[in-house]
């Protein structure tokens, strides 16, 4: 267990280690390396050294977690019985390296969770417990390996209580308010994001359609209506890419969201009409968040942006002033945005190779 861990049981029972630790050998503790320590890439071995350096300055500060088929540890036989570790396999193999016999071992969870191996409240605890000096702190990659392992393994519909396919919406509100209280070092929406992702590999990649930056540049690439031979590629953090494109000039930008088009593509598309008037923007438009949404909500969603586009142009037009030699001429207005893509996302509806709608905003 981490040392926060630890230390919050010994302040609430201050006879915690006598009751619930033992110094183990370690040549009776049995590693199992799948679920000792849920991270993208296993253990941590890196960072083996410096947790031996700093336990054998300090000593073991925290205990690794085991159990035992036994059950009642209190009736174990160091010497002769062998148990499984649950947690602190980086630990364990520092204690190996400065060549300890015992390490100690705290039985107190196995109180709380039982002596299965891999039951959903081992998954989460070890998942809390990856947090503590100086070992490695949950990485984003490890978030998102182990919400997606949660989804796949029935763990989090036993921490949400229910399906996700019984009240989607239901379950996405449960399981995002568990998993930031889970994975506090990091924040809300990258959370949301881990959930969808986990969500759209078990349930809905073979109905529904999300786009990556690289597939919507693809996409484009490979359907859109001015030219069959674009080659968009991707360039800065919103902006994708330009080209020549039949007889205009046409910049593309891509947009999930109201305020990616008000904010991002539209200060984009301002530089760009500046620069040159007569170049054409075309926006593609797809639902990026799908866990909760039905077919008829995505087709909403997406004309919702296609309004929001009509909108903005409505509200903020851009005035081109005359060049020196033609400043007798009127002033020109003109719209931020000329065409919106509808990407298909509705697979078994919609052909999946074939823009949706194509609007002249």
């Amino acid at each position: 267990m981490k040392l926060e861990e630890y230390n919050k049981l010994v302040n609430g029972e201050p006879n915690f280690d006598n009751k619930w630790t033992v110094d183990y050998p370690l040549k009776n503790i049995r590693l199992d390396e799948h679920n000792a320590q849920i991270r993208q890439k296993g253990t941590v071995l890196h960072m083996v050294p410096s947790i031996a350096e700093d336990m054998n300055i300090q000593g073991q500060l925290a205990p690794i977690s085991g159990v035992s088929v036994l059950g009642d540890h209190t009736l174990l036989d160091p010497e002769n019985d062998v148990i499984t570790l649950k947690d602190g396999i980086t630990r364990y193999s520092a204690a190996e390296q400065l060549g300890w016999k015992t390490i100690k071992v705290s039985f107190y969870h196995q109180s709380l969770y039982g002596p299965e191996v891999n039951s959903t409240d081992w998954f989460w605890f070890q998942v809390t417990q990856n947090n503590h000096p100086p070992a490695t702190n949950n990485t984003k990659q490890d978030v998102l390996f182990q919400i997606i392992k949660s989804v796949e393994n029935g763990a989090l519909d036993a921490k949400v209580g229910f399906g996700y396919l019984k009240d989607k919406k239901k379950y996405v509100d449960s399981a995002n308010a568990h998993l930031k209280e889970t994975y506090t070092n990091h924040g809300k929406d990258f959370i949301v994001g881990c959930l969808e992702k986990a969500l759209e590999n078990k349930y809905l990649s073979s109905k529904i359609k999300t786009y990556t930056k690289q597939k919507d540049v693809d996409f484009f690439n490979a359907a859109n209506p001015f030219s069959r031979n674009a080659d968009i590629r991707a360039a800065g953090n919103s902006f994708i890419g330009e080209g020549e494109f039949s007889d205009e000039e046409i910049v593309w930008f891509r947009a999930d969201k109201k305020q990616r088009i008000e904010k991002d593509v539209l200060s984009y598309a301002r530089n760009h009409k500046i620069a040159n008037p007569n170049v054409k923007v075309c926006i593609s438009l797809s639902c990026s968040s799908v866990a909760t949404k039905e077919s008829d909500d995505i087709r909403e969603y997406r004309q919702g942006l296609v309004k929001h586009a009509l909108a903005v142009n409505e509200s903020a037009l851009l005035a081109i002033m005359p060049s020196e030699e033609n400043r007798l001429k009127a002033v020109k207005l003109v719209k931020f945005f000329d065409y919106a893509i509808v990407n298909p996302q509705v697979l078994g509806e919609e052909n999946e190779h074939k823009v949706v709608d194509f609007i002249k905003l």
